[in-house]
């Protein structure tokens, strides 16, 4: 077992320290490195923590056969990234950038833990895995543990390391899709917010339904709802329900003549009342005047 502290004053020698890593790192960042590279190695496991002050592009291939997560603890709630055995990757790290990094072999994951090979299998394909940002601060904390308990002397066996690093990768693919899953749910729930609302909308064209009236009718409150639009349709409930009110006034326009149906007459049947605003609205949304609106001969 491998376990050493080092500190480097050159990217290029801080880049070599990294066993089974092929890679190249630039300084991109003016004035004089300082690096720290703290790793434990086993036959099976690699677990490291690089710490480095100035900004740097890192480029090459990830180990051969290797499953390997990153977490950057400088900041927190981005994604972890994966990567597959001989994986390129190219990165251009901030300034002060702090990263761990968990490896394990494949085969070593997949004879331990068919559990771990169904995960890997889910996870396959994937550049980054989506974990709640308290999580991330916990397995952030346990990596770098492991870490320090390999290089302060403590009694750590092969076996122990990588079955904790073992551990930490397992902990990391279940969270990973578990959270997935309830991202989906939640959008799956938002979406049917969305469309439901866009029902109720068009059904009351005469009477438009305020934002509190949908939520009433679909008994959810006024956030859930104004989140839901945000995460669907990325605007407020007001905008969006006006915006399918618009539409439905420049379809009808589109297909009358103008003797059949006046815009005013389009507008009042949709709700919109005060002319002088439908206008505004009109134009804003579709960039021309109602009356401008080419109508069916």
């Amino acid at each position: 077992m491998l376990a050493q502290c080092l500190v480097f004053y050159d990217v290029a020698q801080h880049a070599e320290a990294l066993q089974g890593w092929r890679q190249t790192y630039d300084q991109l960042g003016r004035g004089r490195v300082c690096t720290r590279l703290a790793q434990l190695s086993t036959p099976h496991v690699q677990v490291f923590r690089e710490a480095i002050n100035i900004r740097v592009a890192q480029c090459g291939s990830a180990p051969s056969g290797r499953f390997s997560l990153a977490l950057s603890l400088a900041s927190a709630g981005q994604s972890v990234s994966l990567l597959r055995g001989r994986q390129e990757f190219f990165v251009q790290t901030c300034t002060d950038s702090d990263l761990i990094v968990v490896s394990v072999d494949e085969q070593y994951l997949q004879l331990l833990s068919s559990q771990g090979s169904s995960l890997c299998s889910r996870a396959c394909g994937a550049s980054s895995l989506n974990l709640p940002p308290e999580y991330q601060a916990v397995l952030g904390r346990q990596l770098n543990a492991l870490i320090q308990s390999g290089n302060c002397g403590m009694a750590l066996t092969e076996k122990h390391a990588e079955e904790q690093a073992l551990e930490c990768i397992l902990e990391v693919l279940e969270r990973a899709v578990e959270h997935t899953r309830e991202r989906g749910i939640d959008h799956a729930v938002s979406s049917y917010l969305v469309r439901r609302s866009q029902e109720l909308a068009l059904d009351c064209q005469q009477a438009p339904l305020t934002v509190l009236d949908i939520c009433r009718h679909l008994r959810v409150s006024r956030r859930t709802l104004q989140r839901s639009f945000q995460q669907v349709a990325g605007v407020r409930p007001v905008e969006y329900l006006r915006a399918i009110r618009l539409n439905a006034v420049r379809r009808r326009l589109q297909q009358t003549a103008p003797t059949e149906l006046s815009v005013a007459h389009a507008a009042v049947d949709q709700g919109f009342f005060h002319l002088g605003h439908f206008a505004s609205y009109y134009k804003a949304l579709f960039g021309e005047c109602p009356s401008h609106t080419r109508r069916a001969a």
